[in-house]
C-alpha cells in the first residue's frame, strides 16, 4: 500500500458557464492526480485527466428557410497541471488551485491555458471539491463550474 500513497483519482460533474452554456449541456470530468504534502497545511501536485463538455441542442435561424434544429459537437480537453492545496486549520476545508494547459482532443485543435480555482472539504479518504474551470483558447472561452470527489490513496 505504501506504493500508492499520495495518489488520487477522482470524478467531476459540471455546467457550462459564460457565453457556452448556450452551446453545451453539461460537463463530466475525471483526473488521476499525484499530491505530496510539503508542509502540515500544503499539498504540491500533478494531474492528468480528460474533460467532456456535452453539445446541447441549438437552433438556427437561416433566412429564407425557416429555424433548423441542430447538435453542437461534444469537446474534449486533456488537462495536464500543476495542483496545490492548503488546509485552512483542522477543519478539513481548504482552498486549492489548478494551473496547466488543456490539450484540445475533438475538433478544438491544440488547447490553451487553464485555472482552476477551487475550495474543498477533506475527510481524509475522500476530498469534495466546488471548483471553477477555465479553458482560455485564442477566440473564446470553455468555462464550467464543477463538483467533484476524488478518493485518496493515503
Amino acid at each position: 500500500m505504501m506504493a500508492q500513497e499520495n495518489y488520487m483519482v477522482g470524478i467531476k460533474v459540471g455546467a457550462p458557464a459564460g457565453s457556452i452554456s448556450d452551446f453545451f449541456a453539461f460537463t463530466l470530468a475525471g483526473e488521476m492526480a499525484y499530491i505530496k504534502p510539503v508542509s502540515s497545511s500544503i499539498r504540491l501536485g500533478a494531474s492528468v485527466g480528460y474533460t467532456r463538455f456535452f453539445g446541447d441542442k441549438v437552433d438556427v435561424r437561416i433566412s429564407n428557410i425557416g429555424v433548423v434544429e441542430g447538435r453542437v459537437e461534444d469537446q474534449g480537453f486533456v488537462p495536464v497541471v500543476f495542483k496545490s492545496l492548503f488546509n485552512l486549520g483542522n477543519s478539513g476545508f481548504g482552498l486549492g488551485a489548478d494551473l496547466g494547459y488543456a490539450i484540445g482532443v475533438d475538433s478544438i485543435n491544440g488547447g490553451g491555458f487553464q485555472y482552476e480555482p477551487k475550495i474543498f472539504y477533506d475527510t481524509g479518504m475522500l476530498l469534495f471539491t466546488a471548483s471553477y474551470q477555465g479553458i482560455s483558447l485564442t477566440g473564446g472561452n470553455f468555462n464550467n463550474v464543477q463538483f467533484g470527489v476524488a478518493y485518496q490513496f493515503r
